[in-house]
């Protein structure tokens, strides 16, 4: 929602079907703070998940 209300896309009839699903006041969120989380927490996956490649890999050389 807060990118539709960026663009200018929030109007009166899409307001008022955002009020009637009660999610109205997601408009307020920081939509760059969530991304930003958002790219935080992906990178932290994506380096767990290289370091259980990377232990998968040194095992199996390990078993050989």
């Amino acid at each position: 929602m807060p990118t539709l209300r960026d663009i200018g896309m929030l109007g009166p009839r899409l307001r008022a079907a955002f009020a009637d699903l009660g999610v109205l006041d997601f408009q307020q969120v920081d939509i760059e703070a969530v991304m930003t989380h958002d790219e935080v927490a992906a990178a932290e996956v994506d380096e767990r998940r290289r370091a259980q490649v990377e232990q998968t890999i040194a095992a199996g050389r390990e078993s050989i």
